[in-house]
């Protein structure tokens, strides 16, 4: 048996701070990313990700034991990025989640990337 949840939207903002912080963790100055239309890190899905699904759904405990990404169109500095869980099976009595999260442009609404996750959740307390 399996339940199914969609919908859920989380909105990020794109800052110069994220930025700066990116950039000086993984020392990444490809020039892709830098000046006024530069292209945001990769990476920085991948915190958004964790931060989707280990704090917020399935939440505390929830453990990524696979990702895979795909991009559609660069994020600019300042870029409103809205990640909505579009899909996520939940096979009931078992412990693993599969989720499907689109990220979209907000101003724009382009679709920028789509995570699709499988999530170990025999940690969490639900």
């Amino acid at each position: 048996m399996e339940a199914s949840i969609k919908n859920l939207s989380f909105e990020y903002k794109y800052t110069d701070i994220l930025f700066d912080a990116i950039r000086e963790l993984f020392k990444d100055e490809n020039f892709v990313h830098q000046g006024p239309d530069g292209v945001m890190y990769g990476a920085i899905y991948a915190g958004f990700v964790s931060e989707i699904i280990g704090m917020r759904f399935p939440g505390p405990g929830s453990i990524i034991v696979s990702s895979h990404y795909d991009f559609f169109a660069p994020a600019k500095l300042n870029d409103v990025i809205v990640g909505t869980i579009v899909d996520s099976k939940i096979k009931l009595g078992g412990r693993i989640v599969k989720t499907t999260i689109l990220f979209i442009n907000k101003k724009s609404r382009k679709r920028l990337c789509r995570v699709r996750c499988l999530v170990d959740v025999s940690l969490t307390s639900s």
